[in-house]
């Protein structure tokens, strides 16, 4: 009885030993994993701050060029749509409508902010 103890203490020892190994490689990789995520938000910002220069100009340009907000609203929506369809990544409904949403502001934002 006493050496079936020993063992299952053994055993139960080994078994601790691997789960604490786990444990302790998962808490490195989540420490990792956070600051990547962190570093990719803080990208994410800087582009999307870019970006929104970038639509904002090319409205007011558009516009002084003569061509209708409409058409210039469309023309980005088509430019949202060709990247779209080049990501091979699973991307969130929800964020690109957001993004769209955004993309149109700053169409118009742009545009009209010239006038």
């Amino acid at each position: 009885m006493r050496q079936s103890m020993y063992v299952t203490a053994a055993e139960l020892r080994q078994a601790a030993r691997a789960l604490i190994t786990r444990a302790v490689a998962s808490v490195g990789n989540a420490e990792a994993l956070q600051r990547e995520s962190t570093a990719l938000v803080e990208a994410s910002a800087k582009v999307r701050a870019e970006l929104r220069g970038t639509v904002t100009s090319y409205a007011a340009a558009m516009r002084e060029l003569g061509e209708p907000a409409e058409r210039v609203v469309i023309t980005v929506k088509q430019i949202a749509d060709e990247a779209e369809r080049h990501i091979r990544l699973p991307l969130d409904i929800g964020d690109l409508r957001t993004l769209r949403t955004d993309l149109v502001r700053w169409t118009i934002d742009g545009y009209y902010a010239s006038s």
